[in-house]
């Protein structure tokens, strides 16, 4: 009985690490589609200047994110902020 217990163990860990070793592959595949995106979007930025050649944030895309964050409604009431 204690073998047939510990194969039961054993063969659960099992299916498991296949169940996780399938949604690591599965995620992987998810973040390779996106790449062309992202880059695309960095591009982009890069273009408007809103980052520089190193993807550093410049002054005018904090500025820029800033007015974008405060139109869409995600700003905090003014007399709070301080």
């Amino acid at each position: 009985m204690f073998r047939t217990t510990q194969y039961a163990v054993f063969h659960r860990e099992k299916v498991m690490r296949a169940i996780i070793a399938s949604l690591k592959l599965s995620i992987s595949d998810q973040n390779l589609d996106l790449i062309p995106d992202y880059e695309q979007r960095i591009e982009v930025l890069k273009e408007l200047k809103f980052i520089d050649e190193n993807s550093t944030v410049s002054l005018k895309g904090r500025v820029a994110c800033e007015v974008s964050s405060f139109t869409f409604g995600d700003h905090r009431d003014a007399d709070n902020s301080r």
